[in-house]
């Protein structure tokens, strides 16, 4: 049984999810700073609009932004059977095309994990400006809505270079555990 599950593949989302519920909280604190900066608004105003705006995001936007990741490969019915070169170059592409599930993960492949969860923070970024934006504009409607989106932009941009940084240093990891 084991072996069996091990060839399925691996939905992203059942990775990403958890990853981004323990990151939750700094990236609220992180993200909240951000806005009170910005807007020049007191932290405790900033903290209650960005946790709201990011529970929505976090909940409505990282399943939406998989599923937009996830539709190319359904639609064309090729799920996990892309026809790629087999080299570096058709592996790499094998993530882009199919980084909302990847299919069967070898032992010296285990790059293609932290590769597909950068790709997958490209649609969660933007997924999560629109979200989040559409969230708080209400709760700053005495701020010009310029000043409150830019906000949006520079939180979301602070928070997901975070993520991004760690996810480069994950796939750092596992390519110096791979070369060793």
């Amino acid at each position: 049984m084991h072996l069996v599950l091990a060839n399925m593949g691996i939905p992203m989302i059942a990775v990403e999810v958890p990853l981004m519920a323990m990151a939750f909280v700094p990236i609220v604190l992180l993200e909240a700073f951000v806005f009170a900066k910005r807007l020049e608004v007191p932290y405790r105003r900033a903290f209650k609009a960005v946790t709201a705006a990011n529970v929505f995001s976090t909940v409505v936007g990282v399943p939406l932004a998989w599923f937009v990741m996830f539709l190319p490969a359904c639609v064309g019915g090729e799920m996990m059977h892309l026809e790629l070169p087999d080299s570096p170059v058709g592996a790499i592409l094998s993530v882009l095309c199919g980084s909302a599930w990847l299919g069967p993960i070898a032992e010296n492949d285990s790059w293609r994990l932290p590769t597909a969860l950068l790709v997958l923070l490209v649609p969660t970024y933007f997924t999560s400006v629109w979200l989040e934006w559409w969230a708080v504009e209400r709760q700053f409607d005495d701020l010009p809505r310029a000043r409150v989106k830019k906000a949006v932009w520079a939180a979301n941009s602070a928070s997901y270079l975070v993520l991004f940084l760690l996810g480069l240093w994950f796939l750092w990891s596992e390519m110096h555990r791979l070369a060793r």
